[in-house]
Parts: structure tokens; sequence; C-alpha cells
């Protein structure tokens, strides 16, 4: 389950989408320029955060996989994770 997904930078060109499939989790984003052009080539992370706010977040480095998309895929460390 999904509680809670931020990102470090406001921007309407970047959306962000979350899903958990079984035991793993899935961060999506998709990134365009003002004008709808596909934006390649980005270093992008995720931080996952437990519950348990002792154990440090996991990053999660989101490769590309399409033109301006990028995913990154983490095992839910437990119920309650924020993306």
């Amino acid at each position: 389950m999904v509680r809670w997904v931020s990102k470090s930078v406001q921007n309407s060109s970047v959306a962000t989408t979350t899903v958990i499939e079984g035991n793993e989790g899935r961060v999506v984003v998709d990134a365009v320029d003002e004008t709808g052009k596909p934006l390649n080539n980005l270093q992008l992370k995720a931080n996952v955060s437990p519950p348990d706010t002792t154990r440090s977040p996991a990053e999660v480095q989101l490769e590309q996989i399409g033109p301006g998309r990028y995913q990154g895929v983490s095992p839910p460390a437990t119920r309650g994770c924020i993306w």
C-alpha cells in the first residue's frame, strides 16, 4: 500500500505513479519539457521510507525504460512504506 508520494521539485512536466504488485513496489516517472518533448538521460532516484523511523530510507535508482519514462523497483520493507 502506498500512503504518500513526494517529489522535491514541483514541476507540472513530471508525473509520478506508484504501484504495489505482490511484494514489489514500483515507481514510474514520466518527464517532459514545456513543449511536451520527453526528457531523456536524467539521473533520477526515489527514497522508500519505512514507517519505523529508526531505520534509514532505501534509495532506489530509476532507469530509463522509454522516451521520458523512468522506473525503479524495490521490495517494500514493511506495510506502510512511503515512496
